[in-house]
């Protein structure tokens, strides 16, 4: 059974690097930082791959960020998305998890899709409310801290 697969996908500041707080307070300094794919995305990304090659279908890697997420994103393209999509958004400190969640409602609507994945929750923030949110946003069931999918029949355990 194919599948057409979208994985939403965070870039987040390295966590082993050292942050300093803006000037402002309100934030940390981000005009140094160096970013990195979340890991749990990460995991979810992995995951569609695999599925996609024993099952057929596609994947999207679908992002919500500023320009230099595209560099995420042509890295989840040579692990094995079939592509990727960017929705622009240049807050740096997109702190609100239930526009955010709206925005990539609205982004996956618009692209082909049997099943959405996220990961867990994301290592800079950790509030595990993003694939909730989009669920009940898209009306799909939801299922949080799978370590496995498996196709079986027609059906997804």
């Amino acid at each position: 059974m194919p599948l057409n697969i979208v994985v939403c996908l965070k870039q987040i500041p390295n966590p082993d690097l050292q942050f300093q707080i803006a000037p402002d307070g309100k934030d940390i300094r981000r005009d140094a930082l160096n970013y990195k794919l979340n890991g749990a995305d990460e995991y979810a990304l992995e995951e569609a791959v695999r599925i996609k090659e024993k099952h057929g279908g596609r994947v999207v890697a679908l992002t919500l960020g500023p320009k230099r997420t595209e560099q995420m994103l042509r890295e989840a393209l040579a692990k094995g998305a079939d592509e990727a999509v960017r929705v622009a958004f240049d807050d740096p400190a997109a702190f609100d998890v239930g526009r955010n969640a709206r925005i990539l409602a609205a982004a996956v609507r618009t692209v082909p899709h049997d099943l959405v994945l996220t990961g867990v929750q994301s290592d800079d923030d950790g509030n595990s409310a993003t694939g909730g949110l989009l669920a009940g946003l898209l009306g799909l069931p939801h299922a949080s801290v799978v370590t496995r999918v498996t196709v079986a029949g027609g059906r997804l355990e």
